[in-house]
């Protein structure tokens, strides 16, 4: 089982996040959600596949990614992820989205 901890600052076209790891946890902390996740194009149908095999390792090394907003958590990959139904629309296990809407606005 894989164990991180650490924290460092991203940038995607100016937008900032904070990450930060312990133990089987990491956190994404994003100001502005909808922008951080279009200009990087995490959900953005051509990568698919990579969010597949991103979930699906990260479920299988133990970890869980949470990317939460002003306190409010927006999706969860890996480990302790409940499936639904954005988790079958896309094909992609061990992915949570929370904000409904969110998925709407971001998916290219």
């Amino acid at each position: 089982m894989l164990s991180l901890q650490g924290a460092l600052e991203i940038s995607v076209n100016g937008i900032e996040a904070r990450f930060e790891a312990k133990e089987s946890v990491m956190r994404l902390e994003l100001d502005d959600p909808v922008r951080f996740l279009q200009d990087s194009q995490l959900f953005h149908k051509s990568n698919l596949p990579v969010l597949r095999l991103l979930a699906e390792q990260l479920s299988q090394n133990g970890l869980t990614l949470t990317i939460v907003s002003r306190g409010n958590t927006l999706v969860v990959l890996g480990h302790e992820v409940k499936g639904g139904m954005a988790s079958s629309l896309l094909g992609v296990p061990h992915l949570e989205i929370r904000g409904g809407s969110l998925l709407s606005r971001i998916i290219g």
